[in-house]
């Protein structure tokens, strides 16, 4: 018998019992509608995940902290690693390092008339401020060559300004103060950017002068600590919001690390800058301990490689990268459960076509004893049963898969369309306005449809062994 024959053959018994065969494919439909609007929704959590992160600079940046406390003339030895030179040096040797930069956090006291601003200055390498790529809403970063000497270049976020408050001021204890029309305090009259401010450096020496502390001297005698001198700085630039409307540089004020250590050894002049190593008359000891290490690994696939790397030569080190594969572990166990939900629609559907399929054997005993009488070959009975039993799997996965898609246009253009920009859904999957809720790329339907087939085929099998076995002088007898 012909392969076309056998298809006319198979699709005739479903339209005898069109009722049955009607119900049997709509299980399979519902089944496929589950499984990948489920999966659709998944798909786009990820997409949106890897978007998001895809284009992110950190995901090449390491951190490593230290816990070392800087106490008197010396540090606490707590049994980590101290950020120093050597510690550059030795984490630069490592394969895979593009570039380290030393964080140094330089506290700082500034002020202009009544505002006052307690913050420290975050000083970096070049390589790594030249990495960030900031759009400025205001003058410019000066290059290496274009720096002054006995000027620190200073690149400041859009709301360091609203860092001021006016010392004056009743019921202000500091902080951001934003300029609210609604509140009764006006915003800081300072903009660091077009004019200078003051600023102190000596922080530590500031306090003591300013609550009466004392200096310890030689012998028994105290003397009362002096006003630390104050330097004029201004900012080169105004870092710009991100697209996002929000950035972790908004408040902040940065420098290039080289010129900060020039301007501090000018200012403090042989002694030790604050909370950095100190001999017992309070000189330099020549060594800087930095707050925090960034490295940038030369590929985003061997970031965690080079975490691991770093965190066995004895530093704390962590990534952004380590995060990221928490997110995609935490997202593929969503996608199964989703999947899964999904599945249990499809396993009650393959009953179904089994359930079907054994009621056709049962119904065309005689007929299959016919087949048999005239010679008809074995494989070619099962192949009749397992090709009924496919076109109900492929006739619900096609209708299934084209519901598939309106219930994803729905999800994409009705919900969560709020004037928020954001529904329910949305927010569950982390999203925000123009995310697709759902996603049904090729594969998936392609792979729904070959499932819906396959089910079709594997739930068609045991019936179509039965056909086979069944005797053909019994067959014919059976009424």
């Amino acid at each position: 018998m012909r392969f076309s024959d056998q298809i006319k053959m198979a699709l005739s018994s479903l339209w005898r019992r069109k009722l049955r065969s009607g119900l049997t494919i709509l299980g399979v439909v519902i089944g496929t509608v589950a499984i990948v609007v489920m999966l659709s929704i998944g798909i786009a959590q990820q997409q949106f995940m890897e978007e998001a992160i895809g284009s992110s600079r950190e995901l090449q940046d390491i951190r490593v902290y230290s816990s070392g406390m800087i106490i008197g003339p010396g540090i606490r030895d707590d049994g980590t690693k101290k950020l120093d030179d050597k510690a550059v040096a030795e984490i630069s040797a490592l394969p895979h390092v593009e570039y380290v930069s030393p964080v140094l956090r330089i506290e700082a006291a500034f002020f202009l008339g009544p505002y006052e601003n307690m913050q420290s200055i975050e000083a970096y390498s070049r390589e790594y401020l030249d990495d960030l790529d900031w759009d400025f809403e205001a003058g410019a970063f000066p290059a290496p060559d274009e720096y002054q000497e006995g000027k620190l270049p200073l690149a400041i976020g859009k709301q360091f300004n609203y860092q001021f408050y006016n010392t004056k001021a009743r019921g202000q204890m500091g902080g951001f103060w934003g300029g609210d029309p609604d509140e009764e305090q006006p915003p800081p009259d300072v903009n660091m950017f077009e004019d200078p401010v003051f600023a102190i450096f000596d922080t530590q020496a500031y306090w003591q002068s300013k609550f009466g502390g004392q200096a310890s001297g030689d012998g028994e005698t105290s003397q009362p600590v002096k006003a630390p001198k104050k330097y004029l700085v201004q900012a080169d630039a105004i870092i710009a919001p991100s697209k996002l409307g929000y950035s972790e540089f908004d408040f902040g004020i940065y420098t290039d690390i080289e010129p900060a250590k020039e301007y501090l050894n000018m200012i403090f002049k042989g002694k030790a800058w604050p909370n950095q190593p100190q001999t017992k008359s309070g000189r330099s000891t020549g060594q800087i301990i930095y707050s925090q290490l960034v490295i940038k690994s030369d590929s985003i696939d061997e970031t965690m490689n080079l975490t691991r790397s770093i965190q066995e030569l004895g530093y704390q080190a962590n990534s952004n990268a380590e995060y990221i594969q928490q997110m995609q572990e935490s997202y593929a166990r969503t996608q199964t459960m989703l999947g899964g939900i999904g599945g249990i629609s499809l396993l009650v559907a393959t009953i179904g076509i089994a359930n079907t399929m054994m009621m056709a054997i049962y119904e065309r005993t005689k007929e299959i004893g016919v087949f048999k009488v005239l010679g008809c070959n074995l494989k070619t009975i099962r192949n009749l049963f397992l090709l009924e039993s496919g076109m109900i799997g492929l006739i619900g996965g096609m209708i299934g898969l084209g519901l598939s898609y309106g219930a994803s246009y729905l999800l994409n253009h009705f919900v969560g369309q709020g004037d928020d920009g954001g529904g329910m859904l949305m927010g569950m999957m982390g999203g925000g306005p123009g995310q697709a809720n759902s996603i049904i790329p090729p594969w998936l339907a392609l792979a729904a449809l070959a499932f819906s087939i396959l089910i079709g085929m594997l739930a068609g099998l045991l019936p179509a062994l039965r056909a086979m076995r069944l005797s053909p002088l019994e067959a014919i007898r059976t009424e």
